[in-house]
């Protein structure tokens, strides 16, 4: 465990979720093997990290299940997240001048969405 809030930056995070049914939940979070890793780095303080000149704390995303092609990948992002998550939805008001919305769906069945290439021969 660390107390260090870490943020990864990889294009596979877009596809990893929390989960509230906990039975879902097929993947954790672990500090990497990698021999790049700079395990010795894993209890430095924010101030110690901030300072190097390169990086060297990885993360490895690793399946607790079997995770079969089209298969959804989620973590459990811990109870404290469930909670304000539930919150939030519980709380949740639309905004101010929300009867004017349009959701994506509503607009690409309406609208014709042209390439550029067609904009310039038929604009």
């Amino acid at each position: 465990k660390s107390s260090m809030l870490l943020l990864p930056y990889a294009p596979v995070v877009n596809f990893v979720n929390n989960h509230l049914d906990k039975s879902k939940v097929n993947a954790r979070i672990q500090w990497s093997t990698s021999k790049h890793h700079q395990k010795d780095w894993e209890h430095d303080s924010v101030e110690d990290i901030l300072n190097r000149e390169h990086n060297g704390l990885m993360l490895e995303l690793v399946a607790t299940k079997n995770i079969e092609q089209g298969d959804e990948v989620f973590l459990d992002y811990g109870s404290r997240w469930d909670m304000a998550w539930k919150a939030y939805v519980e709380n949740w008001s639309p905004p101010v001048n929300s009867h004017d919305f349009q959701n994506v769906e509503g607009l690409n069945a309406n609208e014709i969405v042209l390439t550029i290439e067609e904009l310039r021969e038929k604009p």
